[in-house]
């Protein structure tokens, strides 16, 4: 959508990204591919394109995964607290799931 906008085509993009030809443009555009970082970046500085929206599956299985591991950490550490360094990990770990609870 952003591309469309701009006067450059799916070849001028291609070329720009060093891509051998621009099917993967089209699939990118039309969803049924999911660009690379380097593709979302280029997109952004080409096209000012957000690209939040791009991270948001990837955003919410990695937080659903940290969710699952971290009190299994936690119950790791809370066996060795005798450490302050185990102490400052555990306040830090809490810290993280309140914020993905946030999410």
């Amino acid at each position: 959508m952003y591309r469309k906008k701009s006067p450059l085509n799916q070849a001028d993009v291609a070329f720009l990204l060093q891509l051998p030809d621009y099917s993967n443009i089209s699939r990118w555009e039309q969803g049924q591919r999911t660009p690379n970082n380097e593709v979302l970046l280029a997109y952004y500085l080409l096209f000012a394109m957000p690209i939040e929206p791009f991270l948001v599956i990837q955003k919410d299985y990695l937080a659903r995964l940290l969710a699952e591991r971290i009190p299994k950490l936690l119950s790791d550490l809370e066996s060795m607290r005798q450490s302050q360094k185990v102490g400052s990990r555990i306040a830090y770990l809490e810290s993280v799931i309140i914020r993905l609870n946030q999410l």
